[in-house]
């Protein structure tokens, strides 16, 4: 009959008794949230990146009107459109120059019907719109052959100009301005203009717009 051996003392070489699980870990710590993003800061008193590019745009705009101001008293800018070359006529040689602008005369600033012009009407009150339909003079001009109390459609084989009456008279004709009647003169080109405006040897190339209105585009004359 066998005997049941007694139990391992300490320190023998049997093995330990198996070590207790872990604890159950807990919830997860949350992470810190993500530093927000901020723009740096301007020392005080130095100009906002944007408000200087903003500013930057506005005074270019303001440059460019007003070096359309001086370069074309009373015309505007026409970027598209029929362009026409008009004859001048002598300038009386007293309203000649007015500061830095040298007057100009058109042929079809006065219209009369013994010129060959064709009117709706030779009444129109002073002040009133009114349109000059031009056709090729054969010369590299254009010449008025109709004035018209209302708009025509615009044509690049009949362009129209558009006017403001100074003075009609069934007798005499109708006399216009189109906003063309001053052009700046540079300093070194004034001596030969003022004697070409004089005589009426000026051309002026404009480019009408689809309303009629005229801007300059360039003036050719002796000794340019």
């Amino acid at each position: 009959m066998s005997t049941p051996l007694p139990p391992a003392a300490p320190g023998s070489n049997s093995a330990p008794p198996p070590a207790a699980p872990p604890p159950p870990a807990g919830p997860a710590a949350p992470l810190p949230p993500p530093a927000a993003s901020v723009a740096p800061v301007p020392p005080a008193g130095a100009p906002h990146p944007v408000s200087g590019r903003r500013f930057l745009v506005a005074a270019a705009v303001q440059i460019v009107a007003l070096v359309g101001l001086v370069a074309w008293k009373g015309s505007i800018f026409v970027t598209a459109g029929p362009t026409v070359v008009l004859r001048t006529v002598p300038v009386d040689p007293r309203s000649l120059f007015m500061g830095d602008y040298v007057a100009l005369r058109y042929a079809l600033s006065t219209l009369r019907p013994e010129d060959g012009v064709d009117a709706d009407r030779w009444d129109l009150p002073a002040g009133a719109a009114a349109f000059v339909v031009l056709e090729e003079a054969g010369d590299g001009t254009w010449r008025a052959v109709r004035l018209a109390a209302e708009r025509p459609l615009q044509d690049a084989s009949r362009p129209f100009v558009a006017g403001v009456v100074d003075r009609c008279a069934p007798e005499a004709g109708c006399t216009l301005t189109y906003g063309i009647e001053q052009y700046y003169v540079p300093e070194h080109r004034g001596p030969a203009l003022e004697e070409a405006a004089r005589h009426g040897d000026v051309l002026v190339t404009v480019k009408v717009d689809l309303l009629g209105r005229a801007g300059f585009v360039a003036l050719h004359y002796p000794g340019e």
